[in-house]
């Protein structure tokens, strides 16, 4: 199956605590640019391409869920009637198709409308990014560039149906025949019902699937040749259905990976992966194809079982919309994979490793641009401003691109000058990290949902009848010795201390540890002392919004900043129910001076949120001028 569920808990979206197939591509890049952007979420400005790759993606899948003939030709799209109502678009009115020239031509019909559909959706979500690349506009695409890439994806999967005729519906042909499509998880549909990886979560269970029905098309067993209505449902791949909110990812059994497929072909009877991009394959960002889909090779074949029909990968291509072309990678072997069990693994843990301390950050190791210099691969680099790799041309053109107008010509060692912290805040580099406690710990619970909706387990530390803290895992499985840890006194080293909800809380990683109380000669932190909030005055150097649905079917809202101090960076979040008009209108360049912040930490990382209640911004907009005729004091 081609979706899955995290083995060992952990949240089932993305989470910065596994290695995946982007993470992966980017590390190989640069290390040190993959715990920017990733691990401390410092991403850059957002383009048109990255919106529309995303949208195009999922029209190219809604024309990929039709069945010709289901419908007129002059029918709306799918797609766009489940946008309109969210119910399942009503069938009738076509007549079966003879020919695949009579396939294409009904989904040719419905690139136009499918076309303008994403045009529209791109304005709206262009508009809504918080964080655009300022030379660019979303009036660079047209309706004929959208339709363009579309008719490119329906005459790549064409190809594949052709084939599937002349190779008589493949090996599953009877099986398609008794029973519909054979697989336990299906490819999406429109005329059936979508297919969620936890049923159970859905509103009202009104949509759960573990038993579903036998599919419409079932008929006794026929030997007749296949037709062309046959070889489009069989060759049809499975796809990230649209309908769908839950992730829809596989996880590698032992957790510490995971990856999400756009395309999986499964007619032949081997699996053939595939990704879908909406260029033609001439950027420097086209290098990483080959790492991106091994790692999907190998993942999918590590996640295979007894029960799997496909246990095998036949080949793994990328579909470049933009020049129609498949481009098709060489696959691993079996020694190959056997070797990148350990490799992959390996990387991962330094990913894991990397945290709030310097000395533990990835090297910065950039490689070379698609036939050009290590430079180039620099300059696409958000944090190029903050990197000492850089030469310090390429360090100025980064911190040009994320200063307020009145500072761009300041040298850098003036914007520290001008970022120095104003009452109360503290440079962010002083922020407490790591703290020692000690007390009795009992109540152990888990695994139990953190606020990031992830499986932890937990304990309380108490010293005496009224002081206690809840003691709890940074992210599933980051410190698996509390689940089995005795009851009594213990001395924990290097416990990161945070607040949720205005109660203290102590969260353990990788980098704790616990000693019997005595063993070792440490400075202890008392509970009632715990530093659980922040003031920091920065410079807002990276934005973004991130908008869901929680696998309850339940909309969320996260927003976040990353404020520069001059020396370090730290990211500033705050969730729906939390976030302000003030908050909501921050840009980077803003001055902005918190006071009153959660303590928090996100893989490894100290995270400051906002606490409607306790927390308060200003923000000196970046356009905003100083008053010659006012004192310092007060500009």
């Amino acid at each position: 199956m081609p979706v899955g569920m995290p083995p060992l808990g952990g949240p089932v979206g993305r989470s910065r605590m596994r290695l995946s197939a982007s993470g992966l591509v980017s590390w190989e890049r640069c290390s040190r640019q993959w715990f920017h952007r990733t691990k401390q979420g410092l991403s850059g400005p957002v383009n048109p391409e990255m919106i529309l790759g995303i949208i195009v993606e999922d029209a190219l899948v809604s024309l990929l869920m039709e069945d010709p003939g289901d419908r007129g030709l002059d029918a709306k799209p799918c797609w766009i009637e489940w946008q309109e109502d969210s119910s399942k678009p009503n069938d009738g009115g076509g007549e079966e198709p003879e020919s695949l020239e009579d396939i294409e031509k009904y989904l040719l019909a419905r690139i136009p409308s499918t076309a303008a559909k994403v045009i529209e959706l791109g304005a709206e979500k262009w508009k809504d990014a918080p964080f655009r690349s300022p030379e660019r506009d979303w009036s660079e695409k047209s309706q004929d560039y959208v339709e363009a890439l579309l008719q490119a994806g329906i005459e790549l999967q064409l190809e594949e149906v052709e084939k599937c005729h002349a190779a008589g519906g493949g090996p599953y042909l009877s099986k398609w025949r008794e029973n519909g499509d054979p697989h336990f998880v299906r490819s999406p549909r429109w005329c059936e019902e979508p297919r969620f990886p936890i049923p159970e979560k859905v509103p009202g269970n009104s949509l759960k699937l573990a038993a579903i029905k036998t599919s419409e098309e079932n008929q006794a067993k026929d030997e007749s040749e296949i037709t062309w209505l046959e070889a489009w449902k069989i060759a049809r791949p499975w796809v990230k259905d649209p309908r769908v909110w839950q992730p829809q990812r596989l996880y590698h059994p032992d957790g510490w990976a995971a990856g999400e497929l756009d395309m999986l072909l499964r007619w032949k009877g081997k699996a053939t992966v595939v990704d879908i991009k909406s260029g033609d394959g001439s950027s420097g960002w086209s290098t990483g194809l080959a790492s991106q889909l091994r790692f999907y090779q190998w993942l999918y074949l590590r996640t295979r079982t007894e029960e799997s029909l496909i246990s095998e990968v036949e080949g793994v291509e990328g579909w470049y919309l933009g020049s129609k072309d498949r481009h098709e990678i060489d696959i691993w072997d079996s020694e190959e994979l056997t070797q990148k069990d350990e490799e992959l693994h390996s990387i991962w843990q330094a990913m894991t490793n990397a945290d709030g301390d310097k000395e533990t950050w990835p090297e910065a190791n950039p490689s070379a641009w698609k036939g050009e210099s290590v430079e180039e691969t620099c300059k696409r680099c958000h944090a190029r401003f903050i990197c000492d790799f850089v030469s310090e041309e390429l360090r100025q053109e980064g911190l040009f691109a994320v200063l307020p107008p009145r500072m761009k010509e300041l040298s850098r060692q003036q914007v520290q000058e001008n970022l120095q912290p104003r009452e109360p805040a503290s440079p962010i580099s002083v922020i407490p990290n790591r703290v020692n406690v000690e007390g009795r710990i009992s109540g152990k619970w888990g695994p139990m949902s953190n606020h990031f909706g992830e499986p932890v387990h937990g304990a309380v530390l108490s010293t005496g009848a009224k002081s206690s803290v809840v003691v709890e895992e940074m992210a599933p499985g980051t410190f698996l010795e509390l689940k089995d840890l005795v009851d009594g006194n213990w001395l924990i080293k290097n416990a990161a201390p945070g607040v949720w909800r205005s109660s203290s809380r102590i969260y353990l990683d990788s980098r704790s540890s616990l000693v019997k109380p005595g063993e070792e000669d440490v400075e202890v932190t008392r509970i009632g002392l715990l530093p659980t909030r922040a003031n920091v005055d920065g410079l807002v150097v990276s934005r973004r919004t991130a908008k869901g649905v929680r696998i309850d079917g339940k909309p969320w809202t996260m927003m976040t900043c990353h404020l520069w101090d001059g020396n370090r960076t730290i990211e500033v979040v705050v969730f729906g129910w939390g976030v302000t008009e003030t908050f909501a209108d921050i840009t980077v360049g803003d001055r902005v001076l918190l006071t009153g912040a959660e303590l928090g930490w996100r893989a490894g990382l100290p995270q400051l949120r906002i606490s409607p209640r306790n927390s308060r911004i200003e923000v000196r907009s970046r356009d905003w001028k100083p008053i010659d005729e006012l004192p310092d004091s007060i500009q």
